[in-house]
């Protein structure tokens, strides 16, 4: 199978993995049947005088195009951190993905065009049984390249791939709507390439409008998936000194260049070597694992002092009637001041004046509840992906 002999030539899953050779190897195959078929199809499209297959021929140069810039992408990301760019050029990949989304939304727009033409000067297309027959060919070529795309991408993590294969999706599509106006025209009088066309085109440009705005979520920073976050804490939870975790701060510098940033609670009556050596542990072998670069601050909890324990029970009496409160933490007592973080879900409070409300009725009712002390909160907002 090619995904596989593809997956072997970068030795797929073995600790010498080359993610990059992979996806430089995929691209360029691509390239070759995205070539193959935009010379098939533009000579037929000049022979028969069909717009939609001359589109069709362009749209297939579009994906040539977008396959070199995929390349291109590819050997840029690989170039090491330098001074300008300490965490190395990972980026680079939705850029190229960027660009890729920003050709298949021209082409849709384009294919619009050349359709309503159609429709506003309909004209009679003849075409021979073997011109049908490489067109159909087509379809099934882009359906195995789409497939191709979809799953190395998919094991290796890379989006611009992901969105060839979506692109070749949309090119399933375009030729088949292509096809079925050949068939319709052969054996009618009425020319319906130019319908078809059009409904073609809108969903190419939906298309182009949804990877893009995926390809800007990523460059903007989107959050972690779920399932990331959920078997991170798992994995951290599962040392048996770990008392808790909190503050997770993930930055995604690229899919092979992720840096988690978080808080655990240990017992404050843990040795500092002790501490220091479970923390390296946790670090190296949570980031293996998960293939990211772990940082961790420690937070010591469990102080035996009966005023401690008197004062969390206090805060957890006051921060249960708000049910948009979902945890506080880092709570220090220094004299009569008390400073503590408090966790809000950030989908039921979504605006920043309405945190600093929510944060005055906290210490309001804090007060109400302890007269003797101030209180210093600082407001964490905690958005679920």
């Amino acid at each position: 199978m090619l995904v596989n002999r593809v997956l072997r030539y970068g030795k797929f899953n073995t600790k010498d993995e080359d993610r990059m050779a992979i996806s430089f190897l995929a691209s360029l195959i691509g390239l070759l049947l995205n070539v193959f078929l935009a010379i098939i199809k533009l000579v037929i499209g000049l022979i028969t005088g069909s717009v939609s297959i001359l589109a069709d021929s362009l749209n297939n140069m579009t994906d040539s195009a977008s396959n070199i810039i995929t390349a291109l992408g590819i050997h840029y990301a690989k170039k090491p951190a330098d001074k300008e760019h300490p965490h190395g050029h990972g980026r680079v990949e939705y850029i190229a993905s960027l660009v890729v989304s920003s050709l298949v939304l021209s082409v849709g727009i384009m294919f619009f065009k050349s359709s309503f033409l159609k429709i506003k000067n309909p004209e009679r297309v003849f075409y021979t049984n073997f011109q049908i027959s490489i067109m159909i060919f087509s379809i099934f070529a882009k359906l195995g390249q789409a497939h191709f795309y979809n799953e190395i991408g998919e094991k290796i993590k890379f989006s611009p791939l992901k969105a060839l294969g979506k692109d070749s999706l949309n090119d399933v599509l375009s030729t088949g709507v292509v096809v079925v106006s050949i068939i319709i025209e052969k054996f009618s009088s009425y020319p319906i390439d130019g319908i078809g066309g059009i409904l073609v085109s809108i969903f190419i440009i939906y298309s182009g409008f949804e990877l893009i705005r995926d390809c800007v979520s990523e460059l903007i920073g989107k959050n972690a998936p779920r399932e990331f976050i959920d078997e991170l804490k798992k994995r951290v939870l599962s040392y048996d000194e770990i008392l808790g975790v909190h503050d997770i701060i993930i930055n995604n510098f690229g899919p092979q260049n992720v840096i988690v940033v978080m808080d655990v609670e240990v017992p404050f009556t843990m040795e500092l070597v002790a501490v220091h050596s479970l923390i390296e542990r946790i670090q190296r072998e949570v980031g293996e694992a998960l293939d990211a670069h772990i940082v961790i601050h420690i937070d010591p909890i469990g102080d035996k002092n009966p005023i401690y324990y008197d004062l969390s029970r206090s805060i957890m009496k006051v921060l249960k009637d708000f049910d948009w409160v979902i945890s506080f933490h880092d709570l220090l007592i220094n004299k009569d001041v008390i400073h503590l973080d408090i966790v809000l879900d950030g989908e039921k409070i979504k605006k920043e004046e309405d945190v600093d409300l929510k944060k005055r009725e906290i210490i309001s009712k804090l007060l109400e509840e302890r007269p003797g002390y101030r209180f210093d909160v600082n407001i964490d907002r905690r958005l679920a992906p």
